[in-house]
């Protein structure tokens, strides 16, 4: 996503291609399951044309100043606009909190620390990416936390030592940091997904392409067999990565290597780099990219049904932006910020400011929730309380190892029940504490996104295997009377805690309940029906809403209760208490004229909700 000196048709054909695989990747395109590695290949292309900028820069006369404009004039313009033209759409049609969250995203993205801030933000309670309509800049504010330290690196080395020992700095920077980052995807995969150290070494592996094959003359038979090697390394990329759990991670090496070898074989007259549909992409890649993600988040919000129309028509429209954007954007910029005056930069740089303290400004403010009537706003306002969890005690954080436990109080009683997993069963605390009868006891062990599934590991929850098997060790020693599992299982194996049910068995629980999904709104719950008002400008709000459920937590009810009559025990179906024929229960209570929202965010149940489950379970479970 940077420019270069001296145009390259290779260069920009595989920004054609790497911008095609991210957009048909998140667009859903059947075959397309690892479309991600296109930010990759765009990283190993940064690092080749900042070092080329620099180098050569440093031949003539090169400011680091002078550097950080360009990068602003190609970078900073296409985002504002986009910002700003979300900014202004939101405030008619987007709901409160979503309005506070793109306020909190247009600031960090302005700023270019979006990147930490999703990285902060990753975890159960966080709102779906497709919620995030500025998810996508990580890789900007990746990319110019890079370009602030690269050029100092690259003049120190060259004034300190010699230009001879560029190459080994960029070879020992590249190491360093892919064994950082394979540690890291192994431990903690948000932090190597959204972290700079973890991806500095695919942006000094481009870096050292330059250096190596600078002067270096290959013939037409090498250059071929480095391109084809390419594509193969990348194709292979495509098909043989799974997903993006954990990413990245040896896996990595497909899609990095193979952009590395295309930008060293540098053929000009390649059909692979040189057709005019890739140049036309590659040319607008960056505007591309920066207006897809908000049309796939649009098509979310507006509750367009996936399918090929759909697909065909947000791509054409993300093309069309992007031509836009390149014109009339990127382009004329380009030339007016060319010429450094101070006037321009001050009135520039003030703007973008503004426009970040506007973003931060709304979400202190909480998203205008004045533009809602009094009506809508009572209905829809729900506190976000985690201590209602027992949050750091008996609901575990990330960080916290099965230790914590010790300072979780469980209270006393005779017949013990114990409930197990992640929040999804933490937020089953509340009713459990509400229903529990006198001289019975309720041990909480529960831990942030860590489903009660003994014997794996989570890459993203280092301390879950271990936690799982610590509960275990307490449940063979003081035996509870009864267990409850329950998890958010859209989000895994779920068939994998068939382990678990038999080692509940081995250790003589009496009474073992599976507790099912619990319905999933598409988005936040209180966001939906404010949605539902601004957009289909809809004022009736009742206690069963028949649309807005993601369907395919249905499919999985029915598959986990034929999976738990199989394993003898007891099911226990929330969707099925909450949901009917007529639609799912946005609230409770309705019929007293209290009308309290079930859920709080997209599937976590309110005390009103987890009140109303669990006063439908079974007697031996409440």
């Amino acid at each position: 996503m940077a420019d270069q000196q001296g145009f390259r048709n290779d260069i920009n054909g595989l920004r054609g291609w790497a911008v095609l695989a991210v957009v048909l990747f998140h667009f859903g395109v059947p075959g397309v399951h690892a479309g991600f590695v296109g930010v990759d290949i765009f990283f190993v292309i940064s690092g080749f044309l900042m070092t080329a900028i620099i180098v050569k820069g440093t031949e003539t006369r090169f400011s680091v100043l002078s550097f950080y404009w360009s990068r602003f004039k190609r970078i900073v313009p296409a985002l504002f606009t986009l910002c700003l033209v979300l900014l202004a759409l939101s405030w008619f049609y987007m709901p409160s909190a979503d309005f506070s969250l793109l306020g909190k995203h247009v600031f960090a993205s302005l700023l270019f620390i979006s990147n930490l801030i999703y990285w902060r933000e990753a975890g159960y309670f966080d709102a779906a990416s497709h919620e995030k309509w500025l998810l996508h800049t990580w890789s900007l504010s990746v990319e110019w936390q890079f370009y602030l330290f690269y050029p100092l690196l690259i003049l120190s080395v060259l004034k300190l030592l010699s230009p001879r020992w560029l190459l080994r700095l960029l070879a020992l920077c590249t190491l360093v940091s892919f064994a950082w980052c394979l540690w890291l995807s192994s431990n903690q995969g948000v932090a190597a997904f959204y972290s700079l150290p973890s991806r500095v070494w695919e942006l000094t592996l481009g870096g050292m392409v330059f250096v190596a094959f600078r002067h270096r003359t290959i013939s037409k038979v090498g250059a071929r067999f480095l391109e084809g090697l390419g594509f193969l390394l990348m194709g292979a990329g495509l098909l043989l990565i799974a997903d993006g759990q954990g990413w990245p991670d040896k896996m990595a090496l497909f899609p990095v290597l193979g952009a590395a070898a295309v930008l060293a074989a540098a053929r000009q007259g390649s059909w692979l780099t040189g057709n005019r549909a890739l140049q036309w992409l590659g040319l607008r890649s960056y505007s591309v990219y920066l207006w897809h993600w908000p049309i796939v988040v649009g098509t979310v919000f507006l509750e367009i049904e996936p399918g090929g129309l759909s697909t065909t028509v947000g791509i054409l429209l993300t093309l069309v932006l992007g031509e836009i954007s390149y014109r009339w954007v990127e382009q004329p910029s380009r030339s007016m910020l060319s010429n450094v005056r101070w006037p321009v930069t001050v009135s520039v740089l003030a703007s973008v400011l503004a426009v970040s303290a506007l973003g931060l400004l709304l979400r202190v403010e909480g998203g205008a929730g004045w533009r809602l009537p009094p009506i809508v706003k009572n209905l829809t306002q729900v506190d976000f309380d985690r201590s209602l969890y027992r949050d750091g005690t008996c609901f575990l954080r990330p960080e916290q190892k099965a230790d914590a436990f010790s300072t979780c109080e469980d209270g006393s009683g005779e017949k013990q029940l114990l409930l197990w997993g992640d929040s999804h069963a933490a937020h089953l605390y509340a009713g459990l504490l509400a229903a529990k009868p006198a001289g019975e006891q309720i041990i909480q062990r529960t831990a942030n996104s860590c489903p009660p599934i003994l014997g794996k590991k989570f890459p993203e929850r280092p301390h879950c295997k271990a936690t799982n098997d610590a509960v275990m060790a307490s449940i063979i020693e003081h035996r509870p009377q009864a267990v409850l599992l329950a998890a958010n299982w859209v989000n895994h194996d779920w068939k994998e805690v068939a382990a678990t049910l038999q080692a509940l068995k081995d250790a003589g629980v009496e009474s073992v309940a599976l507790v099912g999904p619990v319905p999933q709104w598409r988005g936040s719950l209180p966001s939906y029906l404010e949605k539902h008002y601004l957009v289909f400008k809809k004022t009736e709000f009742p206690a069963r809403v028949p649309t807005g459920t993601r369907p395919e937590i249905f499919r999985l009810d029915a598959d986990m209760r034929a999976f738990a009559e199989q394993q003898k025990v007891t099911y226990i179906s929330p969707t099925s208490i909450f949901c009917d024929n007529a639609g799912c229960l946005a609230f409770v209570d309705a019929l007293s004229g209290k009308y309290s929202l079930t859920a709080m965010d997209y599937s976590h149940l309110t005390v009103a909700g987890s009140e109303y489950l669990i006063a439908r379970f079974p007697e031996a479970f409440r």
